[in-house]
């Protein structure tokens, strides 16, 4: 779908990809949170959610806002008056860490203010560089910030702290120089789209997590360290398998040395990590289709598909006592677009399993018995 910020409504306009007007967004709602102010920007997070520049020019301050796909406000932040009012602006996020990027603009001077998602500024831009007319804003994958400014006709470039790494362009109209810049956008693919943070293989017993997703996108996901290998499979998708790391061997005995030094673990189950360099380089011209996929002991993969199956898609390890340990989650899908239920059907409540629980089961009358049988 398409979201559109038009300021002269009190709503987002949603199209389809091929242009059909849907709805207004949020539907049933009188507006975005602030009937007194008006939406200039929208993005789109990592999770799906929206957020939107709302312009509260004359009477309040700027602030963003932050909906689900199904409505509801989530979060909210004035930005501060440090800025004057009624200044032109412009918005992106950061898809690693969901940080909010905003420009600011005003007679013949601005700049570029970095937000958590909690309305914390995290660093403020307006000099050295003294930015003309700064107008739009985009973030790459890698977290750089690129701020386009219509009247000194260059592009600056921001790492992450807001730290001037460049600019290029220039006044002029041919070659690589620019005339009046405003719209622009930075490829997030040159890690392949991917988060920053993996995803780990987390054994919660008895209990299955959910994650939310948009449509017609390509989800990426990345399964970690374990000190086992993991048949992965995925419900209502083939996807393609752009990354595998293995551990280290040594090449004499093929013993096992350590693992993979792409992942940095937080922990001992390793329940939490991170790309210690970055992502790695991904393969995204010929990768491999699959619907399962073994996992490496002490290795990864990542794999990504075309979110277009609307619905609730199970991804577990085909391995029957892990998945009913709780290796298994459930995505869904491009929720807005899921049909209704028919009237009365029946709804289940979420199961939950203490890990005390678990173990006492897999230590109980059953347990004995089984092994007896085998032993037999």
């Amino acid at each position: 779908m398409v979201w559109v910020a038009d300021r002269y409504k009190t709503h987002l306009q949603v199209y389809s990809l091929e242009g059909v007007y849907l709805c207004q967004f949020p539907t049933g709602a009188p507006g975005l949170g602030y009937p007194s102010k008006r939406p200039s920007d929208v993005s789109i997070d990592d999770y799906g959610h929206l957020w939107v520049l709302m312009i509260g020019y004359p009477a309040s301050p700027d602030s963003v806002v932050q909906f689900s796909r199904d409505g509801h406000l989530k979060a909210s932040f004035d930005l501060p008056d440090t800025v004057p009012r009624g200044v032109l602006r412009g918005m992106a996020m950061d898809l690693r860490n969901n940080h909010v990027f905003v420009t600011w603009s005003g007679g013949y001077g601005g700049g570029v203010q970095a937000f958590g998602n909690d309305g914390k500024v995290l660093w403020d831009v307006s000099s050295p560089q003294r930015m003309k007319r700064p107008m739009n804003v985009a973030v790459d994958g890698k977290g750089n910030i690129f701020v386009s400014d219509v009247y000194a006709h260059l592009i600056y470039i921001y790492d992450e702290t807001g730290q001037y790494v460049s600019k290029f362009g220039g006044q002029g109209r041919s070659g690589g120089r620019l005339n009046r810049p405003r719209g622009i956008c930075a490829d997030r693919s040159i890690h392949g789209g991917l988060r920053q943070r993996p995803r780990s293989d987390v054994h919660r017993p008895g209990q299955t997590s959910r994650t939310t997703g948009p449509s017609n996108t390509m989800a990426p996901l990345s399964v970690t360290l374990s000190v086992t290998h993991h048949s992965v499979h995925i419900h209502g998708h083939a996807f393609q398998v752009v990354g595998m790391g293995y551990p280290s061997y040594d090449r004499t005995t093929g013993h096992f040395l350590q693992p993979n030094a792409d992942i940095q673990c937080t922990n001992d189950l390793c329940t939490g990590a991170t790309w210690r360099d970055g992502p790695p380089t991904l393969n995204l011209k010929n990768p491999p289709m699959k619907d399962t996929v073994l996992v490496p002991v002490n290795g990864y993969i990542v794999v990504r598909f075309r979110s277009d199956n609307p619905g609730y898609w199970l991804l577990h390890c085909q391995n029957d006592q892990h998945m009913n340990e709780g290796m298994a989650l459930v995505l869904r899908e491009a929720a807005d677009r899921h049909p209704s239920p028919p009237e009365g059907f029946p709804r289940c409540g979420d199961f939950t399993w203490s890990s005390a629980e678990n173990e006492h089961a897999l230590g109980g009358e059953a347990a004995k018995q089984c092994e007896q049988k085998l032993v037999t």
